[in-house]
């Protein structure tokens, strides 16, 4: 290494250990025009495991390869880490619940030391929102230098099968990069898959054409309501199905104002109007609310969020096990138990784990 190369590393570990102490999560959406300076001016990963996407099973994946020993590479095309999972000041866009039951989920939520509430005697929350699980678990995982491990705003646009491994060229705010590795996870909605060129065509993907075509994108609306706009003999937790839409109502009490987020998730494909949806949680739930002044932070749709669009989704068929063990598909669809949940999603990750070793 010359004596410039050192140099400037010294200057970038320097000041990277003085904002240290003010957030190393918060400096990751602002780091792109650093890249060459922090990404050690290698282009090839042999020993690191590259993770596609920084949802709630990519972070679970890095935790448990750090705890191993492991070194990874976490890339998200989204300026945040979490995926489906938002919260604001306790309230939960994405996802809210967890079953008391779940192993993983719960063991997590312990070793963050997050605080919980119970909704049921099946059923509990998290008091300040799904979110911090995933913004908690970063921090707890990130190191020293954050942009070392992991990337917000980098977008996997291409991938080939090399003789070794892969070549996969990534999209930023500054351009276009190429890296190539031997370990990749693919932790990204399949909605997502074809957008990527070559993917479809590696041999580890065989199967993902036709699996693709079962794939049913399912759309879920949340809704915020005050604690008001509910019969105050409501169940904290209850699922009601009303022709074309499941509602599930869970009311809150967390903070100093109890407050009702209600899913609304459309059981067909054809678009639902919203005096509709208006209608089946009046006569469902019993809720008395001026829907007509329902503002934005009120009403989320997430298949109107960029990168995220389509990850509400079913598939009949299941996702074959891997044939090539330093190439794996992970995501809460991939589970053995606990398809589509959050407990999935975590076990996807922790097998994945196991086989990256």
């Amino acid at each position: 290494m010359s004596n410039s190369q050192r140099n400037r590393r010294n200057f970038i570990k320097s000041a990277l250990i003085g904002a240290a102490g003010i957030s190393s999560y918060s400096m990751l959406s602002s780091c792109s025009s650093f890249d060459d300076y922090l990404f050690e001016d290698r282009y090839s990963f042999q020993d690191e495991v590259m993770i596609i996407g920084g949802g709630i099973s990519g972070l679970y994946l890095a935790y448990k390869l750090r705890s191993k020993g492991t070194e990874f590479r976490l890339f998200e095309g989204s300026n945040v880490f979490g995926g489906r999972i938002k919260s604001n000041t306790g309230i939960d866009y994405g996802a809210s619940v967890l079953s008391s039951q779940n192993i993983l989920s719960n063991d997590l939520v312990k070793y963050l030391k997050l605080e919980t509430k119970n909704l049921d005697k099946d059923s509990i929350y998290i008091t300040s929102g799904m979110q911090s699980l995933s913004d908690t678990l970063v921090e707890r995982i990130i190191g020293l230098i954050p942009y070392r491990n992991f990337r917000l705003r980098w977008k996997l646009v291409a991938i080939e099968k090399m003789s070794a491994g892969y070549e996969m060229t990534f999209e930023n705010p500054t351009g276009q990069k190429k890296f190539n590795c031997r370990k990749v996870a693919l932790a990204i909605p399949p909605s997502q898959w074809t957008s990527i060129t070559g993917l479809l065509d590696l041999p580890e993907m065989k199967w993902a054409k036709s699996w693709l075509t079962s794939m049913e994108i399912q759309n879920t609306i949340k809704i915020i309501l005050p604690i008001g706009a509910v019969p105050v003999s409501s169940k904290p937790l209850v699922t009601v199905e009303h022709e074309n839409v499941i509602l599930r109502q869970v009311i809150k009490k967390a903070r100093s104002s109890p407050i009702v987020e209600v899913d609304v998730s459309y059981l067909t494909k054809s678009d639902i109007s919203i005096d509709y949806i208006y209608g089946a949680l009046k006569k469902k739930l019993q809720i008395n609310y001026p829907f007509q002044k329902l503002s934005t932070e009120q009403f989320y749709d997430w298949n109107q969020v960029k990168l995220i669009n389509g990850s509400g989704f079913k598939n009949f068929m299941a996702v074959p096990e891997s044939v090539n063990r330093n190439f794996q598909v992970i995501g809460d669809f991939t589970a053995h138990s606990g398809i589509y949940t959050l407990e999935g999603a975590l076990q996807s990750a922790s097998q994945a784990s196991e086989l990256f070793l």
